[in-house]
């Protein structure tokens, strides 16, 4: 019997401490419901209510209309923001950092086209999938067509997908690969042909790997362009180039492109 009376008294002031978190915040008994409240709740928990509730109380914030577990719970909605702030602020630091490393890579050369293919993502490698792939860029061709030009349709795999691409012959492809590419830290490029500027236009990083372009110098009507980076370092600029028209939208047939300094 006397056992009994001690595990009902146990469990009575178990429930009455666990009420503690049910009841609502009170600045005249704080201090003392914390104390009942530490035994209650993890080390952790309890220092972020204590923190939480001393800096409600240093802004003037009202809290008497909540309970301390609801306190709690945006106690620690306020601690993962603040973690999930800190994180981000770290990523775009350091997004912030590669982009200038490669700002610095991109500006500091006279960028040659050395290969270049019309190209098309598909899901797959089969026969079908292919032949459907080449008739669509067999009219996306039409539209550059050049007098003589022998085209060779073939089939990359690497990690950006699979891609049905169409090069021109060696003769055809010198055509494209004249003159160069600057770029300047301004946020402007132009294109060089022969010692004339053929094309002028402007580019700034959207992430670290992909560019975005706008050429107004050569048509009011350009759509702009975003090149997504493959490789960019020392020696090499590769990367698929994707026109963007007045609605957003990404054009199918993209254009892959190597360039050297």
């Amino acid at each position: 019997m006397k056992r009994l009376i001690i595990i009902v008294s146990c469990l009575i002031l178990v429930s009455c401490n666990s009420n503690k978190l049910e009841e609502k915040y009170d600045p005249t008994s704080n201090k003392a419901n914390l104390q009942d409240i530490e035994a209650l709740v993890s080390k952790e928990d309890f220092k972020l209510l204590k923190e939480y509730i001393e800096e409600a109380e240093n802004n003037d914030e009202d809290l008497s209309y909540k309970t301390y577990s609801l306190l709690l719970d945006d106690a620690r909605t306020a601690h993962n923001e603040k973690i999930w702030k800190m994180e981000e602020e770290k990523r775009k630091e350091k997004e912030r950092l590669k982009i200038e490393e490669l700002t610095g890579l991109l500006c500091s050369k006279k960028w040659r086209k050395k290969e270049f293919a019309f190209q098309l993502e598909v899901p797959d490698d089969s026969e079908e999938t292919i032949e459907e792939a080449k008739k669509i860029l067999a009219l996306t061709m039409n539209s550059v067509t050049i007098k003589g030009a022998k085209l060779t349709y073939v089939v990359d795999k690497n990690d950006k997908g699979i891609f049905v691409r169409v090069l021109y012959d060696d003769k055809t492809k010198k055509i494209f690969t004249r003159g160069y590419k600057k770029y300047s830290k301004d946020g402007s490029y132009v294109v060089v042909i022969n010692g004339e500027e053929v094309e002028k236009g402007s580019w700034r990083f959207d992430g670290t790997d992909r560019i975005l372009e706008s050429s107004p110098s050569q048509s009011i009507i350009k759509p702009s362009h975003a090149l997504e980076i493959y490789v960019l370092d020392e020696n090499t600029f590769s990367y698929n180039d994707k026109e963007i028209d007045a609605i957003n939208s990404e054009t199918i047939v993209s254009v892959f492109t190597i360039m050297e300094h």
